[in-house]
């Protein structure tokens, strides 16, 4: 099927339009203030485990498990192992970009 006007609906249309107009607002930070429990738990999760020696020897696991799936001749597994790989060598600032630390994410999700 293709994509033409008439198969795009007035509520598919709306509801895009919507969206666009709706954006929330993206909130940046550079670094986790020190000394509180935010920081804390942000040092633990990123610092210490996921840049610490555990993350990379997970990211040599994944990037073994990538060759692995690359002889197989599976392709989407390949990618899927090679963006999980740099994702977790990437890690800190990829959760600096979301604007939030882990921290956050946890005292959200407790109620704090």
């Amino acid at each position: 099927m293709t994509l033409t006007m008439k198969s795009i609906t007035r509520e598919t249309f709306l509801t895009v339009a919507i969206f666009m107009l709706t954006a929330a607002t993206a909130y940046a930070f550079d670094a986790v203030d020190s000394g509180g429990f935010g920081y804390v738990v942000y040092d633990f999760i990123v610092n210490k485990i996921l840049l610490g020696p555990i993350g990379k020897a997970i990211a040599v696991v994944i990037v073994a498990l990538c060759i692995f799936f690359l002889i197989r001749n599976q392709i989407f597994s390949v990618i899927a192992c090679a963006v999980a790989a740099g994702m977790i060598v990437s890690i800190e600032e990829i959760v600096d970009s979301m604007g939030m630390t882990t921290a956050e994410v946890l005292l959200r999700m407790v109620g704090v």
